[in-house]
């Protein structure tokens, strides 16, 4: 490729977004680039976050159509956290990362409770590579959540196996420690779930005597849960 004056333009290589992407992470502590994934023609930065000495999170971009357009996010999001944090919390609510992560909630016990906007399959970046998840995005939050299969029997056993009857439906999160590995790593969980009031043609669709939500009792068996459940990944 020729520029206008007849000299070779550069071409942002992944390279080179990667070697830019490295320098600008050197300022931040407990940050570092894993790699750029690459798939179909788009582009995304995957990022090993350590808030602490004793595990670490995986955290990447949204996927990007052009390469310098997410160079450009990354590098202006680098640029305005704020380094005086030893390990830089607001890294997780960064506008570049669009996934829900137990740093972003409350970890004193507190829930939260948000509103099931959609469920829908994406590929997920990750530092096994790139595999396809369920993820439900919420009315409250523009980030959102990768179902791992703990939260999706959860739901399931609640809103029933079809995904799209979850829309419109209240949901509680909360963070719980897990045990990955010889890790022992924030999660977010799903505490609890209260399916939508649907109105159909002189009845209600939505049983009046939904079960609370219990860690116990059959997880539906249908061939949609074996789906869902082949879907989601493992705890993280």
């Amino acid at each position: 490729m020729r520029s206008c004056n007849g000299e070779a333009a550069h071409v942002l290589s992944v390279a080179d977004a990667a070697a830019a992407i490295r320098a600008a992470v050197e300022r931040v502590p407990g940050l570092h680039l894993e790699r750029i994934a690459e798939a179909g023609g788009r582009y995304s930065a995957v990022f090993e976050v350590r808030p602490n000495p004793t595990y670490s999170k995986w955290l990447a971009t949204a996927w990007h159509a052009q390469l310098d357009d997410m160079l450009s996010c990354v590098l202006d999001t680098l640029e305005h956290l704020d380094k005086e944090i030893p390990i830089p919390m607001n890294v997780f609510s960064a506008a570049m990362f669009e996934y829900l992560c137990a740093e972003m909630l409350p970890t004193d016990g507190r829930p939260v409770a948000l509103t099931v906007k959609g469920v829908t399959e994406e590929k997920i970046v990750g530092p096994r590579g790139d595999q396809v998840k369920l993820v439900m995005s919420f009315k409250e939050r523009p980030k959102k959540l990768v179902l791992n299969k703990t939260n999706v029997r959860a739901l399931a056993k609640i809103l029933g196996p079809e995904t799209d009857n979850w829309p419109g439906a209240s949901v509680t999160l909360g963070v719980e420690p897990i045990k990955v590995g010889r890790e022992t790593v924030p999660s977010i969980r799903v505490k609890s779930a209260t399916a939508a009031q649907r109105q159909g043609p002189g009845r209600s669709t939505t049983p009046s005597n939904a079960p609370a939500f219990s860690d116990a009792g059959t997880i539906p068996t249908a061939e949609r849960q074996a789906q869902l459940l082949g879907t989601a990944e493992q705890p993280n």
